[in-house]
């Protein structure tokens, strides 16, 4: 897989409530991007889901980039991570450090709104904070998650393999699971894919369950 390093700049602009949750020591350079290596999804129609970054503009689709020139009121930390291109200079960053439009930030989105603390789902300022990281970043002794290889309703599918990140959704009786993901069968957009875990290259599961906040929904408030 083509990662794409950047190096990190300092906010300028001050950052929301969710980015001051997310804030830790971040190194001096990132890849925060999951990118897609498989053609096919049950669904190929772009959906947003709810994501408030489904429509930041595009930098460099080639790339994987979306940005802002100026941040909207729903990110304001989004120059947290900046890229440049023909000059323009671009934030692309969601609060938790992950480029927009990318797996990682929707899933950390995602999460947000399930109540999820954002210490458990803030990989970004460890390590690479890639999506194939995800698996091995919540087993290590810094976060302690549960993980394994049974699909959950609510749980984080990883495949180190394809450097993708997913939300389940669904579990059929057949074995077949549903999921939820960004930036897979069409670039920067959300799809809906129902197939066996194998064939979406799912390498474990990271169970999110018991880190929701007893009010659904409170740490997914940007505005």
């Amino acid at each position: 897989m083509k990662s794409v390093r950047r190096t990190w700049k300092a906010a300028t602009q001050p950052l929301g409530l969710l980015v001051a949750a997310a804030l830790l020591v971040a190194p001096a350079l990132a890849v925060l991007n999951g990118e897609p290596a498989r053609a096919q999804a049950t669904s190929t129609t772009p959906a947003s889901f709810g994501y408030p970054w489904a429509h930041a503009p595009a930098v460099s689709v080639t790339d994987y980039d979306w940005g802002y020139r100026t941040c909207p009121r729903s990110d304001p930390g989004c120059m947290r991570i900046v890229g440049t291109r023909d000059g323009v200079r671009y934030g692309e960053s969601d609060p938790w450090g992950y480029y927009l439009r990318n797996c990682t930030s929707y899933v950390a989105w995602q999460l947000a709104q399930d109540g999820v603390p954002a210490r458990y789902f803030n990989f970004a300022s460890y390590e690479l904070g890639n999506a194939n990281q995800w698996l091995a970043d919540a087993r290590s002794p810094r976060w302690g998650l549960p993980t394994g290889s049974m699909p959950q309703v609510g749980a984080v599918a990883v495949s180190v393999s394809v450097d993708h990140v997913m939300f389940v959704t669904g579990i059929e009786s057949s074995g077949k699971i549903t999921v939820q993901e960004y930036n897979y069968s069409s670039p920067g957009n959300g799809d809906i894919q129902t197939n066996s875990p194998s064939a979406l290259g799912i390498s474990g599961y990271i169970y999110y369950e018991h880190y929701e906040s007893s009010n659904p929904g409170s740490g997914g408030s940007l505005l």
